[in-house]
């Protein structure tokens, strides 16, 4: 833990193998056996601020700098992937499941000054703002950048794009929820960038469905679990990745009470989520769905 915050400074972790864990701190990259607990660095990886693994775990994409590479473990090799522009950061990579793409973010920050009057004029209390946000898609072998055309643009007040995925094809999963918070879209884009609206809603007060409202791809890519209040109580959904339309769509459960905090089982089969009962909004239950 940071003595000053008594906040962690690790920032993400991954197994590397059964017994080995990849982790960064501070700019750098670590790892740590389970049966020595010693953690030491990985050399040649200064200045990485978020890192992820293939499946197989033979790459590494990262971020150094505000620009993305990709490195072999097995050949100590690495490739610069993104040439962006200054001021421009990438965060956020993911690799496909063939391990032959890598997903991430870019966007834009920079701190600025909060007025708090009542503090003086001997201390300063800025805020990390993040703007512009986008998602890209590129090659490990070769080519430019594909990026993927939003319309939220990002922002604070939790607009604009939100998260990715990678589901069957391969092709990304990403939401976006519109400044007003009226609008969330779930859409799908492929490897050439093209995109196509999965789901949308509309609400003409605000989204904002239950606690917990996750989109989440299933294990083999070909499912999509999300929650929507259509019928007036938030409910969890399920569509086929590769669904060309709403009505392809499964309402998974009925009834008034909300649910929320959806989860894949390992065979994509079925969903389990969190909720509350009919009459009772005070308690929270598990439950799994039947396959759909």
């Amino acid at each position: 833990m940071d003595p000053d915050t008594l906040r962690s400074d690790i920032t993400h972790f991954e197994w590397a193998s059964a017994d080995t864990i990849l982790f960064g701190k501070v700019g750098q990259l670590w790892k740590v056996s389970t049966a020595t607990m010693k953690p030491v660095r990985v050399p040649g990886f200064d200045m990485t601020t978020s890192f992820s693994l293939s499946r197989d775990k033979k790459q590494i994409a990262f971020v150094r700098r505000g620009q993305l590479w990709v490195a072999s473990l097995t050949f100590k090799t690495e490739r610069q992937l993104t040439h962006l522009q200054p001021g421009e950061n990438a965060s956020n990579p993911s690799f496909s499941p063939d391990s032959n793409y890598v997903a991430f973010n870019v966007s834009r920050n920079e701190d600025l000054p909060l007025p708090v009057p009542f503090n003086g004029d001997r201390l300063r209390v800025y805020r990390a703002d993040n703007y512009d946000t986008q998602i890209g898609l590129v090659s490990v072998f070769n080519g430019d950048p594909v990026f993927v055309a939003t319309t939220g643009g990002g922002g604070g007040g939790g607009f604009g794009v939100q998260g990715q995925q990678w589901v069957a094809g391969p092709a990304l999963l990403h939401q976006e929820l519109s400044q007003d918070r009226k609008t969330r879209t779930i859409k799908i884009t492929s490897i050439d960038g093209s995109t196509r609206t999965l789901w949308k809603d509309y609400d003409p007060a605000w989204w904002s469905p239950s606690n917990g409202p996750r989109t989440v791809a299933s294990p083999d890519g070909k499912w999509v679990a999300f929650i929507c209040d259509r019928t007036g109580w938030p409910h969890v959904y399920v569509i086929p990745s590769d669904a060309t339309t709403e009505s392809q769509a499964k309402q998974l459960s009925k009834g008034n009470f909300g649910d929320g905090f959806v989860a894949w089982s390992p065979d994509s089969k079925s969903v389990a989520f969190a909720h509350s009962a009919d009459g009772n909004q005070m308690e929270r239950f598990i439950s799994r769905s039947e396959e759909h």
